[in-house]
C-alpha cells in the first residue's frame, strides 16, 4: 500500500520538473524563432544553402577558467601564507592550478593562467593590496602591501623602482 506522504513528495516533485520543462521551452522559443529567420534569410541569399547541416557553435566555459575573483582570492591566499616571501607571478600561478587540480605540465595553459593571474594582481596592486617588483628582467615577485618584503625567491631581488609584471 502506498504511503500518502510518499505520493504527496512525488507529486510535488513531478510538477516541479514540469515547471523547470516549461520554462526552458519558453527560452528555447526565441532563440528558435531568431534560427528560423536567419536560415530563411540565408536561402534568399544562397537557394542551394543546406542550413540544417550547418554545426552548432557550442560555447562551454572551459575548466581552467576560475570563477569571478577566484582567481584574485586564492593568490592573496598564497601570499598571506607566504608570511612576507615574495613570490613571482609564476609560482603564485602554479600554486593555483596545483590547488584547483589543473595540470601544470601543460605549457599553454600555465601561460593563459599566468597572464590572467598578473592582470589580477596588477588590479590588486592599483588598490594598494599588493606590491611588486621586477625580478629578472620582466618577471615580477609579489607580496602583500605593507608587510614585510625582505626575502626573496633566490639571493637576488631585482630592481624595486619601477613596477612591473
Amino acid at each position: 500500500m502506498a504511503e500518502p506522504h510518499v505520493v504527496t513528495a512525488l507529486i510535488a516533485k513531478r510538477a516541479e520538473i514540469d515547471g523547470e520543462i516549461e520554462r526552458a521551452e519558453k527560452q528555447l522559443r526565441c532563440p528558435r524563432d531568431a534560427l528560423e529567420h536567419i536560415d530563411e534569410t540565408l536561402r534568399l541569399f544562397a537557394p542551394d544553402a543546406m542550413p540544417e547541416l550547418i554545426r552548432p557553435k557550442v560555447n562551454t566555459p572551459r575548466a581552467d577558467w576560475a570563477a569571478h575573483g577566484e582567481q584574485t582570492r586564492r593568490a592573496l591566499d598564497i601570499l598571506r601564507r607566504a608570511n612576507g616571501q615574495k613570490l613571482s607571478t609564476r609560482e603564485i600561478t602554479l600554486r593555483v592550478m596545483r590547488e584547483r587540480g589543473l595540470d601544470t605540465s601543460r605549457a599553454k595553459l600555465v601561460l593563459a593562467v599566468t597572464r590572467r593571474m598578473n592582470n589580477a594582481l596588477r588590479r590588486q596592486r592599483k588598490l594598494g593590496v599588493v606590491d611588486s617588483e621586477r625580478y629578472h628582467g620582466t618577471w615580477a615577485v609579489w607580496w602583500l602591501a605593507g608587510g614585510d618584503s625582505r626575502a626573496s625567491p633566490g639571493s637576488e631581488a631585482g630592481t624595486s623602482g619601477e613596477h612591473r609584471s
